[in-house]
């Protein structure tokens, strides 16, 4: 079976607080059978560009040959994105038709926020660009993975954060068997550089 990764986009103007997360993790769960399952996603708005035009966006994200799965026009999409504030989840380790039939039940609540897929390709620059880089979730049978930083605990811990509220907070919905954190180590790896080279500089400015 082949894996791709597509993107599912929301009108954010009409989301809820995780909103996005709950009903895409939900659909997929229902479409991907529990033995196949080992699914990542990430939530992220996305933030156009100030010197890109919408349509020049539109153009740049959807073009391809062979050309992308999508079930967007360019003309389409470019209204969306003059039109509304716009966030986006990405699923990663589904098949063609998996995402087709996702695509298919997003549709079928009218009151969804939800407007529309397309395939991902980290090729396009455009893609690399709009699209989040690191995963917020990672769905392993029916064990839900909430990623995390080096980083990121770093600065929930600063902030007094309850560690254990976002475990707590999707175990009460009932929806998976077990939900338990896992570090993203390619994250964690980038964040403890990008410190490294903080205190590099902080030193070299102390000893001028």
């Amino acid at each position: 079976m082949d894996l791709s990764s597509v993107a599912l986009f929301f009108d954010e103007d009409e989301l809820l607080p995780g909103q996005a997360d709950r009903a895409v993790l939900i659909q997929v769960s229902r479409i991907v059978s529990e033995y196949r399952r080992d699914v990542s996603l990430a939530v992220a708005s996305l933030l156009p560009p100030r010197d890109l035009s919408a349509a020049d966006l539109s153009a740049q994200l959807l073009a391809r040959e062979p050309a992308l799965w999508k079930t967007f026009t360019v003309p389409g999409l470019t209204t969306l994105i003059k039109s509304c504030n716009l966030a986006v989840v990405t699923v990663a380790g589904i098949s063609r038709q998996q995402a087709v039939d996702l695509d298919e039940v997003m549709r079928e609540d009218s009151r969804s926020p939800y407007v529309g897929a397309m395939e991902l390709d980290q090729n396009l620059q455009a893609h690399q660009l709009l699209f989040p880089e690191s995963d917020d979730y990672h769905l392993v049978g029916a064990e839900l993975r909430l990623k995390y930083s080096a980083g990121s605990r770093v600065l929930a811990e600063a902030n007094g954060e309850d560690l254990d509220e976002p475990l707590e907070q999707w175990r009460k919905q009932g929806l998976f068997q077990s939900v338990v954190w896992e570090e993203d180590m390619a994250q964690s790896a980038a964040d403890e550089r990008e410190a490294s080279l903080f205190l590099q500089g902080w030193f070299e400015q102390q000893s001028d």
